[in-house]
């Protein structure tokens, strides 16, 4: 069960990583990437 805990909270981590960095790129560089789904400049 430790493990489990441990990859969700990886999991957890790298879907709040990439939803922040799709946040901020799409702040900074609005047209970089539109139409490519979610992530998609990652």
């Amino acid at each position: 069960m430790i493990i489990f805990f441990f990859f969700f909270g990886v999991f957890r981590f790298l879907f709040l990583l990439a939803f922040f960095k799709r946040f901020v790129l799409s702040y900074f560089v609005p047209n970089r990437d539109e139409g490519t789904g979610f992530g998609g400049a990652g």
